[in-house]
């Protein structure tokens, strides 16, 4: 499985510092930056800090560097379970994952043992497609020490033909009598 992934991205794994790292087949992104509207958020290259907004060059047009599998922060919150829960949404969706508490230095190649909130980066080429995710599940993508994500809007529920009982949008059966939730 290694084998197909590039080497930048497996080097990172042996680095101390980081509990776990999600690694999947490499593929192409479902979101190319070039494509990101106008506004949107403004990455910057993590080595020179060059604007990338809308570059879709596989390297920093500044100082060269590699930027497909440079890791970018995509996701940070104080509560650990929150950022487990976001590098599930990220797995369930093939998206090589790090999870650290440190932060890493692209010009020393390492992880300081600066503290920072717990969070998770993800290769430059998945933070767009990585931010959509993230943003449709849990509202923002960092929480500081007590804060929750938002609770998304509940659906509405659908009536029981067969014995009236309200079912939420998510049942697929009815719970009352067991009756299939009929077609739309």
């Amino acid at each position: 499985m290694d084998s197909h992934l590039p080497s930048r991205w497996i080097e990172l794994r042996e680095l101390p510092g980081h509990p776990e790292m999600s690694v999947f087949p490499d593929r192409a992104p479902t979101i190319d930056n070039a494509d990101v509207p106008e506004g949107e958020e403004d990455l910057h290259c993590p080595k020179c800090k060059y604007s990338l907004a809308r570059i879709s060059a596989e390297y920093c047009p500044e100082c060269g560097i590699d930027l497909s599998y440079e890791p970018i922060t995509i996701f940070a919150a104080a509560d650990q379970s929150l950022v487990w829960a976001a590098a599930m949404v990220l797995d369930q969706n093939e998206i090589s994952n790090l999870i650290t508490s440190g932060s890493f230095d692209p010009v020393l190649g390492i992880f300081t043992r600066r503290q920072s909130l717990p969070h998770i980066m993800v290769p430059f080429k998945f933070y767009h497609e990585a931010a959509q995710l993230l943003d449709s599940k849990f509202g923002r993508r960092e929480f500081k020490t007590g804060d929750k994500p938002t609770t998304p809007e509940s659906t509405p529920d659908w009536a029981c033909s067969g014995c009236n009982e309200q079912n939420p949008e998510s049942f697929e059966v009815c719970w009352q009598c067991g009756l299939q939730r009929p077609g739309p």
